[in-house]
Order: C-alpha cells, then sequence, then structure tokens
C-alpha cells in the first residue's frame, strides 16, 4: 500500500473534465468530475516547462468541482489538469488545451407552445448558453413580454425563483404604503406596466459550453383579443462584460398566438 489507504471510503479520482479547451484571452472555469475531493482540493494545468496555472475554486462537492483559471496570455497548447487532493496527485493527462485567441459567444433561444389559451398560464423554456472558448460574465438578461400579457414568474430549471411577479407588487406596495413621499409624481399604473412587459436577471458567469435554463409562466388575459404576437429574450450589451456582440444585442424572437377560451 502507498501512503493512502481508503477504507470504508471512495477512492478519489478525476472522471471528466469541461470544458476541455479554452482561448487565452481571459478567464476560463473548468468544472471537474469525480469522487472523492475535499474542499482544501487545490485545482492546476501542469505542462512540462512551463510554470503552473493555479485555479481559484469557486464550488466543491465530493463529486465535483469548478475553478476559475485566468489564462490570459497563457502558451497554447496541450496541458494536463490536476488535483491536488488530500496531498494525491489526481491528474487527468493532456486533457485540456489553451487556445490562441478567444471570446465569448452568447446566444438565446425560447422553447414552448406557440398556442396559449386566454384565461390560463403557459410555460417557456428559456435557454441562455455561451458557445465562445472563455467566461461570459456579469450577463443580464432582458426578457421582453408582448403588450397585454402578464409575465408572472422567472425561475431556474432546479425550481429556484428569480423574479415573481406578484412578490414584486406586494413589496412595492408595502414600500408605498410606509413611504409615500418617495413615490409622488409616479402615474398610476407605471410599475404593473413595467412588470407587465420587462424582466432582466442577472447569470453571473456562463462558461464556455455551458447552457442555463430557464423556466418562464406568461398569462394570456381573457381581454385580448386574437393576434399573433411577440416574444423576445435578449442579452443587454452594454452591461455584458468582456463579450463582443456583433449589431449590439444578442436576441431571440418567438411568435406565440393566443386563441379565445371557446365557450
Amino acid at each position: 500500500m502507498g501512503a493512502y489507504e481508503y477504507q470504508g471510503a471512495v477512492e478519489p479520482q478525476i472522471s471528466s473534465i469541461a470544458p476541455n479547451k479554452g482561448g487565452n484571452t481571459g478567464d476560463v472555469t473548468i468544472k471537474i468530475t469525480g469522487r472523492g475531493f475535499v474542499n482544501d482540493a487545490i485545482l492546476k494545468l501542469t505542462r512540462i516547462g512551463y510554470p503552473d496555472i493555479i485555479g481559484t475554486m469557486t464550488y466543491y462537492s465530493e463529486s465535483s468541482l469548478l475553478a476559475t483559471f485566468d489564462l490570459t496570455a497563457k502558451t497554447p497548447g496541450v496541458w494536463n489538469v490536476v488535483v491536488v487532493n488530500l496531498g494525491q496527485n489526481l491528474i487527468l493527462q493532456n486533457a485540456f488545451t489553451i487556445e490562441q485567441g478567444g471570446e465569448p459567444k452568447l446566444w438565446t433561444n425560447v422553447i414552448g407552445r406557440q398556442e396559449i389559451r386566454v384565461g390560463q398560464e403557459q410555460l417557456y423554456w428559456i435557454d441562455v448558453g455561451n458557445s465562445g472558448n472563455i467566461d461570459a460574465e456579469n450577463v443580464y438578461v432582458r426578457l421582453t413580454i408582448p403588450t397585454g400579457f402578464l409575465l408572472k414568474r422567472v425561475e431556474t430549471k432546479g425550481g429556484y425563483i428569480v423574479w415573481d411577479r406578484d412578490s414584486l407588487l406586494k413589496n412595492i406596495e408595502e414600500g408605498k404604503a410606509l413611504y409615500p413621499e418617495d413615490w409622488q409624481g409616479i402615474p398610476d399604473g407605471s410599475i404593473t406596466t413595467f412588470l407587465d412587459q420587462s424582466d432582466i436577471f442577472w447569470i453571473p458567469r456562463i462558461r464556455p459550453s455551458e447552457t442555463f435554463v430557464f423556466k418562464a409562466v406568461i398569462y394570456a388575459p381573457l381581454t385580448l383579443s386574437s393576434q399573433e404576437h411577440e416574444v423576445q429574450v435578449a442579452i443587454v450589451p452594454v452591461l455584458v462584460a468582456g463579450a463582443k456582440i456583433v449589431g449590439g444585442i444578442v436576441a431571440t424572437t418567438y411568435s406565440i398566438f393566443h386563441y379565445l377560451v371557446q365557450k
């Protein structure tokens, strides 16, 4: 036996990493999947003849680690991925490639029924991803709803609520009651009009090849007439640090057709 014996426990190992490549113009966050990891593990990229590139761990569990590596001006080529775990080097040989140049490339998509029955809620899936080779940081996503519809809530795929219209309205009404002077001059209905038609939510970081999935619930009131409308998901360019967005905006427009309740 060597220096470490794993009696009654899982022997640590790396099984995979993602992404397996990144550009040398910024930060790249790598997810390392395996088993037996500890919270003070050290993550690094190594290559014979070059200084180690040490990562900053941003997430830990026994089966996965996230670490951000500053690859700015680092030498292109194939590197080893190493996790120093309980004094033992866990190594994936030639597992990561540093590429010359690079940038984040953000994209959006909307999935859902193209028909909404008035008087009912409808669920839509919102995808926001990065197909580039460096991290996209501080990504602000604007979800625009057609006039007359109500955006009820936005939550993550796992059920974490990002935005909830009813809760926001309740907080606003409580604020108006406590501090009426702060609301003087604001036209009646302006807040609800804004909440009904637009939402901006924040994603702190999107790794290369990573996709964030959100669920948006949209309500079609009974007062709507039957016609076609558009839902737009857009990444706000002025708030995307480091992203080079051609044309000023990355957006997906999705047409929906609502129809009347049959009597």
